[in-house]
Formats: structure tokens, C-alpha cells, sequence
């Protein structure tokens, strides 16, 4: 039987991962296989909640930018 849950080779994008709820998403995500792209408009977040995922042996990468604004997205 195909496991439902398994997101290994998918990669998600989290918006506001750095968040309560998005840091617990990229958490959750990650262990069940995901590469989680970590945003935030803060860097020092990102770059802070990706080194706790990678600590974990689990795969994330910092996507530091401005949801809200095309210019921050096009960077």
C-alpha cells in the first residue's frame, strides 16, 4: 500500500515559515520528506529555521523575499 504522507523528491514553498504556524508546517513537512523552501521577509529567520531543519537531517533552504512585493518576488 502507497504511503499517502510520503513527500520525498516534492519540494514546497512556505510563506511566513518563519511564523508560529508556518515554522510547524516546515517542521511537519520536512519530516515527511519534502525539500521545504523557507520564506520570510527576514533572512536571519530563514536562514535560522533552515539550520533547525538541516540539524534534524532533514532538507530546507532559505527563499528569503517579499510576498507582497513583484520586485523582492523577481529577485
Amino acid at each position: 500500500m502507497e504511503n499517502i504522507y510520503n513527500l520525498k523528491e516534492k519540494t514546497i514553498l512556505i510563506t511566513g515559515a518563519t511564523g508560529y504556524l508556518g515554522r510547524e508546517l516546515s517542521l511537519g513537512l520536512a519530516k515527511l520528506g519534502a525539500t521545504v523552501y523557507i520564506n520570510s521577509r527576514y533572512k536571519s529567520k530563514c536562514i535560522e529555521l533552515v539550520k533547525e531543519i538541516k540539524n534534524l537531517g532533514l532538507k530546507a533552504i532559505a527563499a528569503p523575499f517579499d510576498v507582497t512585493s513583484q520586485n523582492s518576488i523577481k529577485k
